[in-house]
């Protein structure tokens, strides 16, 4: 990540108060040391990250490797999502609090938000985050595969106990 992006992207968390002054500098080292993790890092390490964090660098336009690395953090959050949701749908869960959910879509004007709460048995609120198709492919496609060869090995190890 360049320097003239990080400080631009640093400077719009700022200007739309998403982060304060000091996730600001864990922002700017984790974004220069550790480019592909800095979301997650930064994410583990500050509490005080609004919602609109991850919904803003989701429809980062600049750069969509920045919207890569955000829905990367959807891999860690899809144990806790309905998988048969993301296929169905192609979202990915970026942010699951007790009163909203944000999830990255490309297409925000599917009304889902029903199924939603019905499958994550909550009322909370769901915002969308609009990233590119090829963004969240990648994705899914990294997600997805896992699952399923985990699923076999799992049905492997039922029969070689059932033999």
């Amino acid at each position: 990540m360049s320097a003239k992006l990080r400080k631009k992207l640093l400077k719009q968390l700022l200007k739309r108060d998403l982060i304060d002054g000091r996730d600001a500098d864990i922002c700017e080292y984790y974004m220069h040391y550790h480019p592909e993790t800095w979301v997650d890092k930064v994410s583990s390490i500050s509490n005080t990250l609004k919602p609109g964090f991850f919904k803003f660098l989701a429809e980062y336009e600049d750069l969509e490797y920045v919207q890569y690395v955000v829905l990367r953090k959807s891999k860690k959050l899809v144990d806790s999502f309905p998988l048969e949701l993301v296929e169905k749908h192609r979202i990915l869960p970026l942010d699951i609090r007790k009163t909203s959910i944000v999830v990255a879509t490309c297409n925000p004007f599917k009304k889902i938000e029903h199924e939603v709460r019905e499958k994550t048995g909550t009322k909370a609120k769901i915002k969308y985050a609009v990233a590119t198709p090829n963004s969240i492919d990648k994705i899914i496609e990294e997600i997805i595969p896992k699952k399923e060869k985990s699923q076999s090995i799992l049905e492997k190890i039922k029969k070689n106990l059932n033999l």
